[in-house]
């Protein structure tokens, strides 16, 4: 149990049940809490019939990165920005490269305390163009995340999530005014969330994909290839079918697996497997496909009309060479970059 000196924050998207119990409506886990527990992500407490939120606040880690890592290479390349992520995950997943703080409880750490305000503040004394809501999941730290991304819009920042896209339509809904672009893990199979992520679903993070494209947020896609588990072609066609279903504009990144956490047994992925990756979802019709997380493949962004370079990188570092107001300057088709 938490403190009763910790600093709270009632949660957002709750209602009260039988007794003191309540019904967490933030993600599509929708944990019936009883009174003095705690949700699945450990970070959701009932006190009384209400619900807060114990990471209010309570950032872990906090620093700059380029947004080239997140990964999004088709939003504002070669900008910077105040990356943070609390304790606590609404999944479980067995290769979570994360799982020491995503699998944690905030009492297992001993948290600073960062006001939004300050969060803000901290963005713009680092120079950076935007803040971005990652290394944990995002929903989770919602309220934080939410208070935060409305403050930033009001200082000309952008923001940011890094999602597995399983939060609640209500919580997409409510955040998506404030929100400029999610990057969203699409796994694999509903067997897939079931067997490897703790008895998650697939269905809620197809919705969520498609609901943020339809709302106008920039969206990205990163598809993590583990040997055995999510490689056959049968998994990357769906996973590239579906991105293209909802736009062939799309960028859809396939990043390769190392063993870790309670996936140690399982061998890391090959470079072939990526590029065979990148050719299906080539012939799904996605302008937009890269392979990361393996050296030796490029990462350049080129026209899909004329094959001209749009947007050098080189690791985490961006150039944008021919882009002007959404458009290829060579031959002025429209290209999903924003610049």
């Amino acid at each position: 149990m938490a403190e009763e000196g910790d600093l709270l924050k009632e949660a957002m998207f709750y209602r009260r049940v039988d007794g003191n119990a309540v019904q967490c409506e933030l993600c599509r886990r929708n944990c019936l809490i009883p009174e003095g527990k705690r949700g699945f992500c450990r970070v959701r407490e009932n006190r009384s019939g209400t619900l807060y939120a114990l990471t209010f606040e309570h950032p872990l880690p906090l620093q700059v990165d380029p947004i080239e890592k997140k990964p999004l290479f088709h939003f504002y390349p070669g900008s910077r920005v105040l990356s943070l992520g609390t304790v606590g995950c609404n999944m479980s997943c067995l290769h979570c490269q994360n799982y020491e703080s995503s699998q944690a409880s905030p009492e297992d750490f001993d948290l600073p305390t960062v006001s939004c305000h300050d969060l803000i503040r901290l963005a713009l004394q680092n120079k950076c163009e935007g803040v971005a809501f990652t290394y944990t999941e995002p929903t989770i730290f919602f309220e934080y995340a939410f208070e935060c991304s409305k403050l930033a819009k009001e200082e000309g920042l952008f923001t940011v999530f890094v999602s597995n896209g399983f939060m609640s339509s209500q919580a997409a809904e409510a955040i998506i005014p404030f929100l400029d672009a999610i990057n969203i893990d699409l796994k694999g199979s509903d067997k897939f969330y079931r067997d490897i992520c703790g008895n998650a679903r697939l269905q809620p993070v197809l919705d969520n994909i498609k609901r943020f494209f339809e709302a106008g947020v920039h969206v990205e896609v990163t598809n993590l290839i583990i040997p055995t588990k999510n490689d056959s072609d049968a998994d990357l066609k769906f996973v590239s079918e579906f991105c293209a279903s909802v736009s062939t504009d799309i960028p859809l990144h396939f990043s390769a697996f190392f063993p870790v956490y309670r996936m140690l047994d399982v061998p890391p992925t090959s470079k072939d497997v990526l590029l065979h990756a990148r050719d299906i979802a080539g012939q799904a019709g996605l302008k937009y496909v890269y392979v990361g997380n393996v050296p030796g493949v490029e990462q350049h962004t080129f026209c899909p009309v004329c094959g001209e370079l749009l947007v050098e990188r080189d690791t985490f570092r961006a150039v944008v060479r021919n882009v002007k107001d959404g458009k290829c300057t060579k031959c002025l088709s429209e290209v999903n970059i924003k610049t």
